[in-house]
């Protein structure tokens, strides 16, 4: 079973907080993280359950870079290219699990987040 916790960047300070309890009130909004009451100043974002290659936690809004098997090389499909491509991606939650990079990967390093370096999404090749 993975770990469940959480953080939030906080709208208003521009700052991420590391959760370590969470509550839920069912007065006056205060339960409501999706832009009503209390919370409506914050971005709840859950921890993925992995780790990057240097032991980071990933959070939904991580921005990753990775290094991704070349298969067209690797199958011999062409003869130029590298044998890795580098990528850069945001994670998030897509229906039932995390879009983190798996399979033909190595390097998988947290580089910054969504908030905090949107500039680091400009050059993305995914």
């Amino acid at each position: 079973m993975r770990e469940i916790r959480f953080r939030a960047w906080d709208k208003e300070h521009k700052a991420m907080e590391y959760i370590d309890d969470l509550y839920w009130f069912e007065e006056a909004g205060v339960h409501d993280f999706g832009g009503q009451g209390h919370y409506s100043e914050y971005v709840l974002q859950q921890f993925t359950g992995l780790y990057d290659s240097k032991q980071n936690p990933i959070y939904e809004g991580d921005i990753v870079r990775y290094k991704e098997r070349n298969l067209e090389k690797a199958f011999n499909l062409t003869s130029g290219g590298d044998d890795f491509i580098k990528k850069t991606k945001e994670i998030w939650f897509y229906g039932q699990s995390f879009n983190v990079p798996e399979g033909f990967v190595k390097d998988l390093e947290v580089i910054g987040n969504c908030f905090e370096h949107p500039h680091l999404l400009e050059a993305s090749e995914s």
